[in-house]
């Protein structure tokens, strides 16, 4: 049999988070490739919404309504809000995601994996001036690929990341295959049939023949269900379901569905087995 191959090296970033539940959540840092191309996606729609407008003073200066010096000036800074309001309302009120990014799959999430607040996406978008100098966006290209959770200032100050909405496999070669295991199987008998077999097989030497027999009779009737129909005595079924019975449970498997402490484990704990199966329902259909 070929030996099974070593996974492939995975060169991704991750951050992973450990919530109070003690649920490590792993997020997987966005790449420069995939956020370069959602700058490209937004800022291609900014210049159309741009050249729009240009289209407009244009047509509005033709017959004779321009706007004037005062008026250049004032649409130039408007300009330069919207450009920022562009961003910091559409990740602080998106969950992270502007269209470009929303295309490209990544969002703006909170180190703590918490969706990012509105004060945060202010914050890293009103530093995005620092991060473009020089031209082009040098300060922030070279902070993101060289930080290890691809963080440029404005995620540094925020304490913000950008992460994947859909975190992928690396490709190429598949998952090493496995030699498959044989696990041994569940208790068959409650604690207290358990208990009756094992007082059997210790003691049945001391007893004499008759006894043994009578007695051994008596509980392959009573456990005729985990007792497989053979043409062994009662005596030998009855020392052979005990040592089948003691390795299963020396396997360390888990507790019998019918007992009390796995009755009273399951009853306890299914509310927030429930309540995490909803939260992680909902974050792989949202994002984090």
């Amino acid at each position: 049999m070929p030996a099974p191959r070593s996974a492939p090296p995975d060169y991704r970033q991750h951050l992973e988070i450990e919530t109070p539940e003690h649920v490590v959540l792993d997020l997987e840092i966005a790449g420069i490739g995939s956020r370069a191309l959602a700058a490209v996606l937004d800022t291609a729609i900014l210049l159309g919404c741009a050249l729009a407008l240009a289209v407009v003073f244009a047509i509005l200066a033709r017959y004779g309504l321009g706007i004037g010096r005062v008026g250049f000036m004032v649409v130039t800074l408007s300009g330069f809000l919207g450009w920022l309001g562009y961003f910091i309302l559409f990740e602080g009120l998106r969950r992270g995601q502007t269209p470009g990014k929303r295309i490209a799959g990544i969002r703006v999430v909170m180190d703590t994996g918490h969706a990012v607040s509105p004060g945060a996406a202010a914050v890293r978008n009103l530093l995005r001036i620092a991060d473009a100098l020089p031209p082009p966006y040098l300060t922030g290209l070279l902070l993101a690929a060289f930080h290890p959770r691809g963080k440029r200032l404005g995620d540094l100050v925020a304490g913000t990341v950008v992460a994947r909405d859909r975190p992928h496999e690396a490709g190429g070669l598949t998952d090493p295959v496995a030699e498959p295991v044989e696990l041994p199987a569940a208790p068959a008998l409650t604690d207290e049939e358990f208990r009756l077999v094992a007082q059997f097989a210790e003691r049945q030497g001391q007893l004499d023949p008759a006894a043994r027999t009578r007695l051994a009779n008596g509980l392959s009737g009573r456990l005729a269900g985990a007792m497989a129909a053979s043409g062994r005595s009662a005596v030998d079924q009855l020392l052979g379901l005990y040592g089948e019975e003691l390795a299963r449970r020396q396997a360390g498997l888990g507790i019998r569905s019918g007992s009390s402490a796995g009755a009273r484990l399951a009853a306890r704990k299914r509310p927030r087995w429930d309540e995490f199966e909803r939260l992680a329902e909902r974050a792989a259909k949202t994002g984090l």
